[in-house]
């Protein structure tokens, strides 16, 4: 469920990021859960501009098109 302090969250996160709405939500969600669980996160996207932004609100990053699988 979509909870309001991601919302207000997003829309901070569009001001200060060249990010679509629905970009800027899964941004702020992943910003939420790091607050919440107090813990780094790993951001997995495969969006350069998405993960750029995630990486300058100190998110671990994680590009799913070029990841490698491990064994």
């Amino acid at each position: 469920e979509l909870q309001d302090g991601v919302l207000f969250l997003a829309r901070d996160r569009v001001q200060r990021h060249p990010l679509r709405g629905f970009e800027a939500v899964q941004l702020a969600s992943a910003l939420s859960l790091k607050t919440g669980v107090g813990e780094r996160v790993t951001f997995a996207a495969a969006d350069a501009r998405l993960l750029r932004a995630a990486e300058a609100e100190n998110l671990d990053t994680l590009n799913v098109e070029t990841a490698r699988p491990r064994h």
